[in-house]
């Protein structure tokens, strides 16, 4: 046994273990507690826990691009060349193997030389400052967050808030003073609104209201209105208002599956009968798009959603096929257009989880090319929704990234509608998620100017590089305090810019926590080149932030006077920026970086907000931002002024347009109805 031992030591390249530089008798596998060894049954395979050393960890920034690191200390050369702070990751391996060789540092410890120790000490007292730096002043924190889940509840942690944690505290180097958190700490009080309401109770809210749309007599195919005519007519409603946000079938393949339904007298066991009739509900639902009530069981198309909901719920024949993935992804449509988060997420889930399965058959994947695209399709409409519902469902696309970089994108052979605004869509989803790591709702924010830039050079060249049919000429946020966006004809640009405006609120909102948490020193009359512009760089990009917040609720408003596929993230977003506003107006600190149009901007998003307070979670908002307009002495207009503002924003500058042109519905410049089904801001 001895040599076998030694042989596979040996091989290891290690000393054997008989050997006098690794005893067996230290060897925790081969010996007792008493110190005496321990028998081998025979035959029994012998392995000895040798600790492993990785030879090159990357550090946190080259790890979140998914890029090669070259792993040089104290930073690597992509961190070097960006100018950010280089952190590596401890690993467990570093833990183990500094416990193996604990005997072998004792016994060099106890044959140290006596003139050694002061420098021992020295080491000791370096290695007890960085631990010290380790530890965030509880003083300077505070938080950003465009999650009403966020910014409803301090005491909720997401999966990434544990793993930003983990980071925090095993890495050292740089300091942690401006990464911000409410998370039990002390916070400034402008930003107090952030975490002040209770997350369970809108949760139990959400949860009941998405049970009653299930509520009431049971239905069945005998009760729907199934005439060819009426079959025709939603489905020509799907293709104009619907399908083009989300293209998961092009518009001659859906129209395929209607008419074989519809030959087949809505065969139940034919799975394009379930599709089929999601299509319906979601057509009777678009062509309703002025319902502002909210009651669960008078929804449009409601009968046909339940329908639906049955037979795909109860078939479990075709569970494994893209139409029974193509169904969860329509189910959570609908959803989404009742403003139910919660169980829109239950659906797209479903779906995601089936499309991961299907993405592992290669070989009919490569057979198949038609097979492939419809998986394809499926997936980023997985994606961008489980992205979209991210404020409320914090987990939502763990399960897809790991596709990300590996599945091509969505094609067309011809200018289908829609597909632009698709692959714009999944473009600039990509490059605001990939190198967030801080920037965003995620429970916190992390000071770094050099990934803002970073994003906002991407940002920039997106915008710069969008095809024709959706490409739009941002505003300049320095041209004039009293900015108006200018009038698009196109709703799909309208979606487009104020995304754009959104996310460059968001990722300079880090700015203006800082102004608050750690503010720029006094420039002293002649103070340093250095000091004077480090304070005007933070300042300026504070004021950056709190102009693109107001540019992008005047562009966002005419997003909201309508029911539309994804109007429940554009009022996360509008919530967001709202917040911004009302937390830093007339607030010490920040005199210098007010917005002349800021207190216009929140009285817009506030009569938006009413809009829809039918929905008890919407209440909830407009009594927030109630409260906080009443701490700034901000004044909502009366009664009458409020309706006459609700019709001239209806009808304003900023990209709502009237529903009653009529347009092909193949055409990509379709009307305001026909594309504010996804027209969606969040601001992450």
């Amino acid at each position: 046994m001895d040599t076998l031992l030694q042989a596979a030591a040996a091989a290891d390249g290690r000393a054997p273990a008989s050997s006098p530089t690794s005893p067996a008798g230290n060897h925790p596998r081969l010996t007792s507690s008493s110190g005496r060894r321990i028998a081998t049954p025979a035959g029994a395979p012998t392995h000895i826990n040798y600790p492993k050393k990785r030879v090159s960890v990357a550090c946190e920034i080259c790890r979140t691009r998914k890029t090669r690191c070259d792993a040089s200390r104290p930073a690597c050369s992509f961190c070097s060349q960006i100018g950010a702070n280089c952190v590596y990751r401890v690993t467990g391996n570093t833990c183990a193997s500094a416990g193996v060789q604990s005997a072998p540092v004792a016994r060099e410890r106890s044959s140290t030389p006596p003139g050694a120790e002061g420098e021992v000490i020295s080491r000791l007292v370096r290695i007890e400052g960085l631990l010290q730096r380790l530890q965030p002043p509880r003083t300077s924190t505070s938080h950003v967050a465009s999650s009403p889940r966020v910014l409803d509840s301090p005491g909720e942690r997401s999966p990434s808030s544990y793993q930003h944690s983990r980071v925090v505290h095993t890495v050292g180097g740089p300091s942690f003073a401006s990464i911000s958190s409410l998370d039990g700490y002390d916070f400034p009080a402008a930003l107090r609104p952030l975490s002040c309401v209770d997350f369970e109770e809108g949760l139990e809210l959400e949860l009941y209201q998405g049970e009653r749309i299930f509520q009431g007599t049971p239905v069945g195919l005998a009760n729907l209105s199934l005439s060819p005519r009426r079959c025709w007519q939603l489905q020509q409603i799907f293709y104009r208002d619907v399908l083009p946000w989300c293209p998961i079938v092009d518009q001659q393949a859906c129209s395929e599956i209607v008419t074989r339904t519809v030959e087949s007298h809505f065969d139940k066991g034919n799975p394009d009968t379930g599709l089929t009739l999601f299509i319906l509900a979601l057509g009777a639902f678009a062509e309703s798009s002025q319902h502002l009530a909210d009651d669960s069981t008078a929804f449009p198309g409601r009968d046909y959603f339940r329908v639906a909901c049955q037979l795909v719920d109860s078939d479990r024949v075709f569970s494994n096929t893209i139409q029974h993935v193509q169904c969860h992804i329509l189910m959570s449509f609908y959803f989404l257009y009742c403003l139910r988060p919660i169980q829109a997420f239950e659906a797209v889930r479903r779906a995601s989880e089936k499309i991961v399965l299907l993405l592992q058959l290669r070989s009919r994947l490569a057979a198949d090319p038609a097979y492939r695209e419809l998986c394809h399709r499926s997936y980023w409409a997985c994606y961008l929704v489980e992205h979209e519902l991210q404020p409320y469902v914090s987990f939502s696309t763990y399960l897809l990234q790991e596709f990300e970089e590996v599945l091509p994108l969505p094609m067309s052979d011809y200018e289908e509608p829609g597909i632009y605004w698709f692959l714009s869509a999944i473009a600039l989803r990509r490059i605001f998620t990939r190198p967030r790591g801080g920037r965003g709702w995620n429970s916190y924010t992390l000071y770094e100017p050099a990934v803002v830039d970073e994003i906002a050079s991407q940002m920039a060249q997106w915008q710069a590089n969008l095809p024709g049919p959706v490409k739009f000429e941002p505003e300049d946020p320095y041209a004039s305090d009293s900015v108006n966006p200018t009038p698009l004809l196109d709703p799909l640009k309208v979606f487009l810019r104020a995304q754009f405006y959104a996310i460059h609120a968001t990722i300079y909102w880090q700015y203006v926590v800082r102004l608050l948490t750690i503010p720029p020193p006094d420039v002293p009359p002649h103070g340093s080149k250095g000091v004077n512009q480090e304070h005007a760089r933070i300042t300026e990009a504070a004021a950056l932030s709190l102009r693109y917040s107001v540019i992008h609720i005047l562009a966002v408003q005419s997003l909201l006077q309508g029911r539309h596929l994804l109007l429940l993230p554009n009022m996360t977003g509008l919530l967001c920026n709202t917040l911004f506003l009302l937390c830093s107006y007339n607030t010490p600190g920040l005199e210098n970086i007010q917005h002349t149009r800021a207190k216009d901007a929140i009285l817009i998003a506030w009569r938006c907000f009413k809009t829809w307070d039918a929905n008890p979670s919407i209440q909830r908002y407009v009594q927030q931002i109630e409260e906080l307009m009443k701490a700034k002495n901000i004044e909502p207009p009366e009664q009458g002024n409020f309706h006459q503002n609700q019709h001239d924003s209806a009808s304003g500058s900023s990209g709502l347009y009237s529903t009653s042109s009529t347009t092909s519905p193949t055409s990509t410049s379709t009307t305001w109805s026909s594309h504010r089904q996804d027209l969606n801001i969040t601001a992450q």
